[in-house]
């Protein structure tokens, strides 16, 4: 009798479903092909009937794989084909799953599948109220999504609209004037949010080389130093404040009102 790890033929429902998840769930770049429609339904996964020698050979396996898809919880998807075996008689086989459509792969899937998907399907509808068109965008992003609550699909909803070309005004992101949603939140979603713009707005997010350009926003200042003005006359050019933190951007545009800087390499 040829053991269940290398026996070729008769995949069980179990082994099903794990084909369909490795194959469909799993690999996203297929997942998103399925959700869009470039790889379209139906699905069809061979189930693989026996050759009469193997049949013959294994008739536990042979029994066990004709209970075990009579007891399948979707029988419409299973195709049966009657094969006629010598010594053994006719026999009803299951020769192919057929899926019909996304919603029946991830039934097939089993809970997990379910409850993810239905996650998916919350976080996208406010997104997709504002337009339809964004579905794909949103698709490339599941991952993203699956951190997402229903509330943070509220305010993104909510922001989309506020958001266009030179709303910044040259100001930092987090200076936004936003209604109701923390401009934080622009931060910790930024890629999903530049990708949806990109969408809404014909790639003018990527044109412009990113979503600050575009907004007209400054990017966050880098490279912050410190600044101590050592006599009382630099001091008060710098209106008596003894110790500044300033960022190397702004050190270059506005030059430090003293004859004499000395630089060194720690804070001490």
């Amino acid at each position: 009798m040829t053991g269940a790890m290398t026996r070729d033929w008769g995949v069980l429902p179990d082994q099903a479903r794990g084909l369909l998840r490795r194959r469909e769930w799993d690999n996203r770049r297929h997942l998103l092909q399925r959700l869009t429609g470039e790889r379209p339904f139906p699905l069809r996964l061979s189930l693989k009937p026996p050759a009469p020698a193997q049949a013959l050979a294994d008739m536990a396996h042979l029994q066990a794989l004709v209970e075990q898809w009579r007891h399948w919880p979707h029988p419409q998807q299973v195709r049966w084909d009657t094969r006629q075996f010598r010594h053994l008689g006719s026999w009803q086989l299951p020769v192919a799953l057929k899926i019909e459509s996304m919603q029946d792969l991830i039934e097939c899937l089993g809970n997990d599948a379910v409850a993810l998907a239905n996650h998916w399907q919350q976080v996208m509808a406010p997104v997709q109220a504002l337009a339809p068109a964004l579905f794909p965008t949103l698709a490339r992003h599941l991952d993203t999504l699956e951190r997402m609550s229903a509330g943070d699909a509220e305010l993104l909803a909510r922001l989309l609209p506020q958001l266009y070309a030179g709303l910044g005004s040259g100001h930092y992101l987090r200076g936004l004037p936003l209604s109701g949603v923390d401009t934080k939140f622009v931060e910790t979603w930024q890629p999903l949010i530049s990708a949806l713009l990109d969408t809404l707005h014909d790639s003018a997010i990527t044109a412009a080389g990113g979503l600050l350009p575009w907004l007209g926003c400054r990017p966050a200042p880098k490279s912050w130093l410190l600044v101590r003005p050592l006599c009382p006359a630099t001091q008060d050019h710098l209106g008596g404040l003894p110790l500044l933190q300033l960022d190397a951007d702004t050190l270059t545009r506005q030059p430090l009102p003293a004859d004499n800087i000395l630089i060194i390499e720690n804070r001490q």
